[in-house]
């Protein structure tokens, strides 16, 4: 498949420069993601959302939220702590408001949406290998790297909740990092004491891959 076949934002990538073959298809869900080329040497992973996922579901309104929420909460982490080892670089976000939902007399009408009523997140490509089950971080370095990134989300107002091996990629040099993190939660929709009890859930998570 080639950046020109994608259903959205092929124009967008193009004019970005990523004009190469996309390499792999990384996860089907309601977001797709891709791992493209710019040249011949840089690579980025796209995230968008599956319209075809989320035309099959029965309640196609709320999963359509649900995954532009997802793309813009990993926007908005990426941006914020912009600079932190050991998560993705944030390189662009494109959005382009359509009118995509139809009410009649209030009453919702299923509708796919048109090809540009989304948001395309674009963010660095980590190369490496998923953590495995079971793997634990032993490298002293590496558990401070990990649990720096919890407590910097934590400080944000983020609560990450999914810390398991397959969020986890280790680069190539041995070094932990933590990817998608669209499903976090914020803390304006949380309650203080929410917050505080999912922090503690976060860090025993944590410590269950590090110790």
């Amino acid at each position: 498949m080639r950046i020109n076949e994608l259903a959205f934002g092929s124009e967008y990538l193009i004019e970005k420069g990523y004009s190469h073959q996309i390499i792999e298809k990384l996860e089907p869900s309601s977001c797709l993601v891709y791992r493209i080329r710019k040249g011949d040497e840089e690579e980025a992973i796209i995230k968008l959302p599956n319209f075809n996922w989320l035309s099959k579901n029965k309640d196609y309104r709320k999963a359509y939220f649900d995954t532009l929420n997802q793309i813009k909460t990993e926007k908005i982490i990426l941006k914020r702590m912009a600079g932190l080892e050991g998560i993705p670089e944030f390189l662009d976000f494109y959005e382009k408001d359509e009118s995509i939902l139809t009410y009649v007399k209030n009453i919702f009408l299923y509708q796919i949406p048109q090809k540009n009523g989304a948001n395309l997140l674009l963010k660095s490509f980590i190369p490496g290998d998923m953590m495995g089950n079971g793997e634990k971080i032993n490298d002293e370095s590496n558990k401070i790297r990990l649990q720096n990134i919890v407590e910097s989300l934590h400080h944000e107002g983020f609560i990450r909740l999914e810390l398991k091996p397959k969020n986890i990629i280790i680069s190539f040099d041995g070094k932990p990092n933590l990817i998608d993190l669209g499903f976090a939660l914020t803390k304006k929709d949380l309650s203080m004491d929410d917050f505080e009890r999912y922090k503690q859930q976060d860090r025993i998570r944590l410590d269950r891959l590090i110790y």
